[in-house]
């Protein structure tokens, strides 16, 4: 098992929780576990992933409003995407809170939290880690194929990051909508990788 020197607020994180709703909380709970387990078979800091887990999602339900603004106090830049779907900045906007407001300094678990919606070129094990444990939880009903997903991820977590922003692309093209900017360059990374 990979040992942590982290120091996290942990305590701060579930208290915020706390005033999540319901659902929101059931699925945080699911992906740790998802996280945890993945984070075991990649070699990546468990405590780190569990960390990244609890907090993805503390800002997914503020008010579009409320994460604009928070985002421009923050300094966070979003695209037209961001501007059209304010709720693409809740990852942004969590890191930056962890940062300014606990003190988390560690890049790796601020860039997992940042890019787990759309990942991103260059992504790190972790952030690979919390973005299929994010998308393949058990709850999630939108990507086809979960189980297969979760059990390349043990083995080829770049294939699964692959496959489910493929997935993702897909879902979006076909309502047509845009494929945000850091999904497609995430794709492109990926199997420029792979080839």
């Amino acid at each position: 098992m990979v040992e942590t020197s982290l120091s996290l607020p942990f305590a701060e994180v579930r208290q915020r929780l706390t005033l999540l709703p319901r659902g929101i909380r059931e699925h945080v709970e699911r992906v740790v576990a998802e996280a945890v387990s993945l984070a075991r078979c990649q070699g990546v800091d468990p405590v780190a992933a569990e960390f990244t887990a609890l907090a993805h999602d503390l800002f997914r339900v503020e008010s579009p409003g409320a994460l604009r603004e928070r985002a421009k106090a923050y300094g966070v830049n979003g695209g037209r995407a961001e501007q059209r779907t304010p709720v693409l900045l809740h990852g942004p906007v969590t890191a930056e809170w962890l940062r300014r407001e606990l003190g988390v300094a560690d890049e790796d678990v601020l860039n997992a939290i940042r890019y787990h919606t759309s990942g991103r070129p260059g992504m790190s094990r972790l952030e690979m880690v919390l973005f299929v444990a994010d998308k393949a939880e058990p709850g999630r009903h939108e990507y086809p194929h979960r189980e297969e997903t979760e059990q390349l991820a043990c083995h080829d977590i770049e294939g699964a990051v692959l496959r489910l922003l493929g997935q993702r692309a897909t879902s979006l093209r076909a309502k047509g909508l845009p494929v945000v900017g850091d999904m497609q360059a995430t794709l492109e990374w990926l199997r420029s990788r792979r080839a």
